[in-house]
């Protein structure tokens, strides 16, 4: 079976690659090509099955046994349900003052509410299958209030997984917020997000945009457990088939659905599972005051509302995106006419459908709206009644079927309640005119969160996909211990190739060699013989003079006791050789490895290190000046005056030539001075400084500051307890003046900023490059961050 999108401009891919992606690349959603039909004969034989035998069954229609065998399928259905409450996972509760109607109880996940039922088994799927690529991916979902505290859950301590969860601040309740803030797992990363005047909607159209943003999207392998992923569709279907075998007992009998809807997500695999030939009469519509639903399935008009909060929030949504999913199949699978609708939608926010097109996908239907008087009413009288507690959701739907009691007749009316009454205590007693919440809506998951720490990123909507990317971005490049993946490799070295490079040195047979990656000038090796082990950099970017210059400069700091890489001669006994016309140098190998997190002793060291180079004497070749300083930005004007970030560039270094002195102490400095360039040796703990590519006599003060940026960061802020413990270790031995204390915030904002500057144009500019084109954001937003810590604190940490 292959799946395609809606819209029609993507190609057919298999099930793996239709979870993995979530949208399809032309933004449009995921179905199969065809749905498989189920006949009474094959309903009959599912009739005795279990819920989780039924879960087998029907996703095994849609996902072949090469993609996911039998033995594997079952494993992550049972690891998916084992975390439910009750044996039978959704049991049914039949109502004692209304014959003929019941309550499917999907609430019984560890979230406590039916998006539990979906995402058990699809971040199980997704998991299955990085583990099986050995790859990691970035899981982006937006929530009103019960798909992100179920996809947090699912996703948490899962090391191929990191999960975003994107939340409107103040439209959820407190309970289903700390669902998601009090996981204390390193990879779930909730977004309580202020100011959304269209609510859980505006979160969506942000996603969507991430989505657009190719180079962000491929980095990191951004998908969405959101109903956008055809997985949870397909999942959710089975209960519809479940609740219909439990209860008919005639195959062919008519059953009703009534079922509380905002984004049409449920109600989508509903019509789906109808579509393939469950004998459903009616799927009833529960909206309360937003309507999204009402209007299209009782008038034909697909149309965008201010939004209204109400009791229900988790169906407060204004664009039901799976109804698409659904029209598709209702209206002959045309991708062009699916096309010119969503596109006309999206540019007007209003669709009115021709009257053929409404018959055909109202068939079948039925549909109301809800008010917050009439839901907190029917909480009330079927508590009174039957001592059935319902929450806010249960209750549309229980109200809905009351209230369209004559179209539905005499048959049997199934009630999907869809959360637990415990994560809506403000509800629950505002419906019951109580202040002590009754045993039936409290759970001791709820009480536990409410006695735990929480953890949570806050942003303004408005800032929301810039802010966003450059959270995700950071935390992507800290966790796989990288700053970016800014390694290239310009240059292949064939065997024979090694062998006749090293025909110009004295080292002995090479016996092992693999490409190392390089800088954003270099291509490195790494060259092992019997005796030692080397690095060999070719230098793609220099000239033979510049290259034997920073070999001199290597043997200068090993000379005076800095010990770094050590450069090693050939046969002639010059310090550069020769490959197609590029320098290149040969270094000892220092053995270690990179941490982008040092420990306060460890900080002190490398202030102390840092400290000890500035008091060696610069060699002439050292450049006066920075490659890429205050004396640089004006370049950006030429090139990019009308962008944005000339303009901050601009501001910027008026601020920081305010702090410009002659009568600053210069030395030779590192400049670059990033975690990446300091080798840790693990069995030693020894530190090495190293790669001087672009050492210069300077500041030193701007060298302080470059390393404050490049070791004491997370993320875009400055740790100030981890440059208090830089900075005791560089004044033990090098105090620093009152002028340097005074400038040291100003060039620590200069080297964040000189950094941000170096990246935009490198790969903007000189070479384009779509992956690292927003690279420069992170460090700008870290300047940014840095001015507006206030003078007395900075000055603490001296």
């Amino acid at each position: 079976m292959k799946f395609v999108s809606v819209k029609g401009d993507s190609p057919k891919v298999d099930f793996e690659t239709a979870i993995l992606n979530g949208f399809a690349p032309d933004g449009g959603l995921y179905v199969p090509e065809q749905l498989p039909k189920i006949s009474l004969e094959t309903l009959q034989t599912w009739k005795s099955l279990s819920y989780r035998e039924l879960v087998f069954e029907i996703t095994s229609l849609f996902i072949p046994e090469k993609i996911i065998p039998t033995p594997d399928l079952k494993q992550i259905i049972k690891t998916a349900y084992d975390t439910f409450e009750k044996e039978e996972t959704i049991p049914l509760h039949p109502l004692k003052n209304k014959p003929n109607t019941y309550i499917m109880e999907l609430f019984y996940g560890p979230t406590l509410s039916f998006k539990d039922v979906g995402l058990a088994f699809l971040v199980n799927v997704v998991n299955y299958f990085l583990q099986r690529k050995d790859e990691k991916q970035t899981v982006v979902v937006a929530t009103t209030g019960d798909t992100g505290p179920a996809a947090a859950y699912y996703a948490a301590g899962k090391s191929n997984l990191d999960a975003w969860t994107l939340y409107p601040k103040g439209m959820i309740t407190p309970e289903q917020e700390r669902q998601m803030t009090t996981l204390p797992h390193p990879n779930i990363h909730p977004v309580g997000v202020w100011n959304c005047p269209e609510g859980g909607d505006d979160l969506d159209a942000v996603i969507k945009q991430l989505y657009a943003h190719k180079a962000f999207k491929e980095k990191l392998h951004l998908t969405s457990v959101n109903s956008i992923n055809w997985g949870r569709i397909m999942v959710q279907s089975v209960h519809y088939f479940y609740g219909y075998l439990q209860l008919a007992e005639e195959l062919g009998e008519p059953i009703h659905f009534c079922v509380p809807s905002g984004g049409f997500g449920n109600l989508c695999a509903g019509s789906l599972a109808r579509l393939m030939g469950l004998p459903v009469e009616f799927l009833v519509i529960g909206n309360n005051k937003n309507a999204c639903l009402h209007r299209i399935f009782s008038s034909g008009e697909f149309s965008k509302a201010p939004i209204h909060e109400t009791a229900s929030s988790a169906i407060d949504i204004l664009i039901p995106l799976n109804f698409w999913r659904y029209l598709y199949f209702a209206t002959d699978k045309n991708p062009a006419q699916m096309k010119e609708w969503i596109s006309t939608f999206e540019q007007t926010g209003m669709l009115q459908f021709d009257e053929a097109t409404y018959q055909a996908y109202a068939k079948g239907f039925l549909s109301t709206s809800i008010s917050d008087e009439e839901t907190l009413e029917t909480i009330k009288t079927l508590y009174e009644s039957e001592d059935y507690l319902l929450d806010p959701h249960s209750a549309v739907a229980v109200c809905t079927a009351n209230k369209l009691a004559d179209k539905l007749g005499d048959g049997k009316i199934l009630c999907l309640a869809t959360a637990h009454p415990a994560k809506f205590p403000d509800i629950i007693k505002k419906a019951l005119h109580c202040e002590d919440l009754p045993e039936q809506a409290r759970h001791h998951s709820i009480e536990l969160a409410k006695r735990r720490c929480e953890k949570v990123y806050l942003c303004e909507q408005e800032h929301l996909e810039e802010a966003l990317m450059h959270a995700m971005e950071s935390n992507w490049d800290f966790n796989n211990e990288t700053e970016y993946n800014n390694t290239m490799q310009y240059t292949t070295l064939a065997e024979n190739s090694i062998n006749n490079i090293f025909e110009q040195y004295e080292i002995g047979e090479v016996v092992e060699y693999e490409a190392m990656g390089g800088g954003s000038e270099n291509t490195n090796y790494y060259i092992k013989t019997e005796q030692e082990a080397y690095v060999l950099t070719i230098c793609e970017q220099k000239s033979e003079a510049e290259a034997l210059n920073l070999a001199q400069l290597l043997a200068h700091l090993n000379e005076h006791g800095f010990e770094t890489s050590q450069v090693v001669p050939t046969k002639a006994g010059v310090q550069t050789a020769q490959f197609e016309e590029k320098p290149i140098l040969l270094k000892t190998f220092i053995n270690g490895g990179i941490t982008p997190n040092f420990s306060n002793v460890q900080m002190e060291t490398i202030g102390k290190h840092l400290a000890n180079l500035h008091q060696i004497a610069a060699p002439e070749f050292v450049p006066q000046q920075l490659g890429y300083g205050v004396g640089e930005f004006a370049k950006i004007q030429t090139h990019a005056p009308d962008s944005k970030f000339c303009q901050w560039l601009m501001k910027t270094q008026s601020y920081i030539e305010e702090h410009l002195h002659e009568d600053l102490p210069k030395a030779l400095i590192h400049s670059d001075l990033f975690y990446n360039n300091i080798i840790t040796d693990p069995d030693t703990g020894q530190l090495t400084i190293m790669d001087f590519e672009e050492a210069a006599y300077y500041y030193r003060v701007y060298d302080i500051g470059m390393t404050l940026v490049g070791t004491c960061t997370f993320g875009t802020k400055l740790r100030l307890r981890k440059a208090r413990y830089f900075l005791k270790g560089y004044q033990q031995h090098t105090p620093l003046s009152d002028a340097e204390k005074n400038a040291l915030q100003a060039f620590t904002v200069y080297a964040a900023t000189a950094t941000a500057f170096w990246r935009y144009m490198q790969f903007n500019i000189v070479r384009p490059n779509e992956e690292n084109k927003y690279r420069y954001k992170e460090m700008q937003a870290t300047a940014m961050n840095i001015m507006e810590i206030s003078a007395e604190d900075f000055q603490a940490i001296l």
